[in-house]
């Protein structure tokens, strides 16, 4: 094989060109590792973390918002045990709307009794 920086031969088995020393390795594919990509797609996201995120939207309904706080606390947690998962964010919004719409459902039942 060639190098890919002096074109000189080297050895097929070769790590290092030993005209100029470059690395004869691929480079790695650094999509999944790059912070915009992460954001655009749900790469290494806690599923959990991702569910809550997607409840917080629609937890005016009120079964949901339960629901996101739940799956926010699950994210949380697995995101903490497990360091190559991402997706705090996602998860603490789960929760924090998830907290407000219910209390807003709590509110409303006790004023409707009341």
């Amino acid at each position: 094989m060639f190098c890919k920086e002096c074109g000189k031969e080297i050895n097929n088995k070769a790590v290092v060109c030993i005209h100029c020393g470059v690395s004869t390795a691929k480079k790695k594919d650094t999509s999944q590792s790059d912070a915009a990509m992460r954001m655009l797609l749900p790469v290494g996201r806690s599923r959990y973390a991702v569910a809550a995120g997607y409840l917080a939207f629609f937890s005016w309904v009120p079964i949901l918002g339960q629901l996101a706080v739940i799956c926010g606390l699950l994210g949380i947690k697995e995101i903490k045990n497990d360091k190559d998962k991402h997706g705090i964010g996602r998860a603490w919004f789960g929760v924090v709307l998830g907290v407000v719409f219910t209390i807003v459902h709590i509110a409303f039942l006790i004023k409707l009794v009341f």
